[in-house]
């Protein structure tokens, strides 16, 4: 699961929706039972080394792509995660954020300073992408060459799923295979929003 900007509509439920299982929340900065892991645990520090963890503690990866306010640095230079509560900070506060805003070419560089998100990039996100059974891209328009050239590299023939607004103008297909490569299957909704089947996306395709 990845995120390219932080939006508290599709965050808040992986906070409040709990597991069936554990109770716990889907993601948590509880290493043994989030069912959702960003890198960060207890205290907010950042632990690249436990996304090794599935076998112990079978989870998924969830990575905000292009930072989030919750992510900094601490005095010692150190990558954290803050609380969700403690946003928006109080103007007093000089914090160095690990977000990403700008043109494409700007991104990649920035992306390459911080080591949070020089992680996801380089490490977890090209493994997430080569282990799916098939890429669903929600809500995206298209924008970032960056993530365009890491799917299109990784997924050669994997089926890719695109859940767009039905409004878009001009050959939807053609567009997105011109981006992500082949087989992709477009997916026009009038609300992006009342999409539920995740686990079968192509219920709802409509033949080009």
């Amino acid at each position: 699961m990845a995120t390219l900007n932080y939006d508290t509509l599709l965050y808040d439920p992986f906070l409040n929706t709990k597991s069936s299982i554990t109770g716990e929340p889907l993601c948590s900065d509880e290493l043994k039972t989030t069912k959702l892991f960003d890198g960060f645990g207890n205290r907010g520090m950042f632990y690249p080394d436990r996304f090794g963890w599935y076998l112990s503690y079978p989870r998924g990866t969830y990575m905000h792509l292009h930072g989030t306010p919750l992510f900094h640095y601490d005095h010692e230079g150190r990558p954290q995660k803050r609380k969700r509560s403690a946003l928006p900070l109080p103007e007093t506060v000089t914090s160095s954020h690990q977000i990403i805003l700008g043109p494409s070419d700007l991104k990649r560089q920035l992306i390459r300073t911080h080591p949070v998100l020089k992680d996801y990039w380089e490490k977890r996100l090209p493994k997430c992408i080569t282990d799916s059974e098939d890429i669903i891209l929600f809500g995206y328009g298209g924008a970032d060459p960056h993530l365009n050239e890491l799917i299109k590299d990784k997924t050669d023939t994997k089926k890719k799923y695109v859940i767009e607004w039905s409004g878009e103008k001009g050959d939807r297909k053609t567009f997105w295979e011109e981006r992500l490569g082949p087989s992709c299957e477009v997916v026009p909704m009038v609300n992006i929003l009342n999409f539920r089947e995740w686990d079968d996306p192509a219920i709802h395709n409509i033949p080009f």
